[in-house]
């Protein structure tokens, strides 16, 4: 039995905002990618191709609150992307991490937990200070498999 739901975050404190509409549903099952120890995570969005960065933001997001999903599930669960959609001109690879983990908190009825971002006027962009090093590390780690991968 799969139950779906559509979110939509966004964020907009100046002319500029972050904006991702996430539709998934959830399955009683263990396929997919491991996220925790009863979570699971399947990318089947069709309609817009993301990036390996973009896909690990939304597992990373996930794993952010993977531990308030544990408690709201009692078998292994997998959460199915179903479609993304984003707006392109307001755009920021971090909406990805936040999108996922709010279309959950929506999906599994909890409050998101408390983050800081802030619009940086001279980078035109927001700031997510919570992020900055899990970005470098998911950077780095992409960057060296692409390099020294044998395809």
């Amino acid at each position: 039995m799969q139950k779906s739901s559509t979110s939509l975050y966004r964020i907009r404190k100046t002319s500029w905002g972050i904006w991702v509409q996430i539709s998934a549903s959830v399955k009683n099952s263990n396929q997919g990618d491991k996220i925790s120890d009863n979570l699971y995570f399947e990318y089947k969005a069709n309609t817009t191709h993301l990036t390996d960065v973009e896909i690990e933001l939304l597992k990373e997001g996930l794993t952010w609150v993977s531990s308030i999903i544990e408690k709201k599930i009692s078998t292994p669960t997998t959460i199915v992307l179903n479609k993304i959609e984003l707006n392109h001109c307001d755009y920021q690879v971090e909406g990805m991490f936040y999108g996922i983990a709010f279309w959950a908190s929506e999906h599994f009825g909890f409050d998101l937990p408390e983050y800081q971002f802030k619009y940086d006027v001279k980078k035109n962009k927001y700031m997510f200070p919570d992020l900055d090093e899990k970005l470098k590390n998911l950077f780095t780690t992409l960057y060296m498999r692409s390099r020294f991968s044998f395809k």
